[in-house]
């Protein structure tokens, strides 16, 4: 029996997808008993906070998930010991402005993958993955999307069109941390407008804050019209196994 349970929460079936595909490349699924749910962002703010924006409950969300989730179908999930929760969603399927204030309290929330779990949010979507691929011709570092090609169609045809969509059989571990560095030196980019550390981290999660990404983002497009696409989503195997395998960290020294 597998000791690791992961809950991986999408709002849509591709995500969940990628999700799996990125972590079977890192070896999780092999070590990791894996089990989906669907569900929109608000609908998981509405059953952890009332309409005064408190907690309704003082516990954990798993717990706050098993009260709220009556459905039979998720009987059976409902049952599992989770040791880790994953969030992955894409910023296209959320109205960043009426609820950016609720989106900021979530990514509060879920900011641990082993307590409450960890959120994390796509600019503009998780298809992102396939333009960090980019990078080896110069062009991620600085893409950005504009206002009209940021919903999951529009940016799913742009992808389709440059990249398309190659097979997974052509990833391999060492691929996929060489796109999880580039994502998070664009994100530590977006933080701080200076060059990655060079120097080694404890936790990568002590210089990389999605929350304060994601007021930066929103910020700069509607300054801009227009945001830098991130794969945020490819920072799971690091969020998974980054604390075992320290050896990890020396993919981002240069």
């Amino acid at each position: 029996m597998k000791e690791h349970v992961i809950l991986l929460i999408t709002n849509r079936q591709e995500e969940d997808i990628i999700v799996r595909h990125i972590m079977s490349k890192c070896n999780i699924t092999e070590e990791f008993n894996v089990w989906s749910y669907s569900a929109s962002l608000m609908k998981l703010y509405n059953w952890i906070y009332d309409v005064d924006g408190k907690e309704v409950e003082k516990c954990q969300f798993i717990n706050v998930f098993r009260k709220q989730e009556k459905s039979v179908k998720y009987k059976v999930l409902c049952q599992q010991n989770f040791t880790e929760i994953i969030l992955s969603y894409d910023l296209s399927d959320l109205d960043y402005d009426d609820d950016k204030e609720k989106i900021y309290k979530l990514l509060k929330y879920f900011n641990n993958i082993r307590k409450n779990g960890k959120l994390f949010i796509n600019y503009p979507t998780i298809e992102a993955f396939y333009h960090t691929e980019e990078f080896h011709k110069g062009d991620f570092e600085n893409r950005e999307i504009g206002e009209k090609d940021i919903s999951v169609d529009s940016y799913r045809m742009i992808v389709g069109g440059e990249i398309g969509f190659p097979d997974w059989n052509m990833y391999n571990e060492d691929i996929i941390y060489e796109l999880m560095k580039r994502n998070l030196k664009k994100c530590y980019n977006i933080i701080s407008k200076q060059c990655w550390p060079n120097r080694e981290q404890e936790d990568y999660r002590s210089i990389i804050d999605f929350a304060i990404i994601f007021k930066k983002q929103i910020k700069h497009f509607h300054n801009n019209e227009k945001m830098p696409i991130l794969c945020t989503s490819l920072c799971i195997p690091l969020e998974i196994l980054g604390v075992k395998k320290r050896v990890l960290l020396e993919l981002f020294k240069e």
